[in-house]
């Protein structure tokens, strides 16, 4: 009998555009989703906006947001203004989540077959596949918010 694969489900994908707050307008109608949250470098530190500030304040204040986090059911689409690499479309990457092990199995198929692995970590690594397909294969299914909270309403980040 053929092993039970440890692929949990696609976990997010990611599109990159300089038109965030357009695409974040675009996803969340399409797909009826909400904006977990926004992200952008404030002094050099990574920090997180509650997706329900609204855009004019954003704007008020300045701040260019780098990425959009929206979540529609069990799918995450992110959102990215990050340059697109001229081979490949908007699509930056796909991720998957894994059991563990599933992370370790792939990761050795992706070895064997010679594919280069471009970004590893403790949570997992990203991977380009023979069709330029970018691959990020990681532990589990949840969002990881990273970084510091910016209070638009305050000016701190914490």
């Amino acid at each position: 009998m053929a092993r039970t694969s440890g692929i949990l489900g696609v976990d997010h994908v990611a599109v990159v555009t300089s038109r965030v707050e357009e695409a974040e307008k675009h996803y969340a109608e399409l797909f009826e989703a909400r904006v977990l949250f926004r992200g952008a470098t404030q002094r050099g530190v990574w920090v997180t906006i509650d997706g329900e500030e609204d855009w004019t304040e954003i704007r008020r204040h300045g701040i260019r947001i780098e990425g959009s986090f929206l979540r529609a059911g069990g799918l995450t689409i992110s959102v990215l203004d990050e340059p697109r690499p001229a081979k490949t479309g908007p699509i930056n990457h796909v991720g998957i989540g894994c059991s563990d092990g599933e992370v370790r199995t792939i990761k050795e198929r992706v070895k064997h077959a010679g594919l280069r692995i471009i970004e590893d970590g403790p949570e997992g690594f990203k991977f380009l596949d023979m069709f330029d397909v970018v691959w990020e294969v990681s532990r589990g299914m949840e969002l990881r918010r990273s970084g510091k909270r910016l209070d638009l309403g305050t000016g701190r980040v914490g």
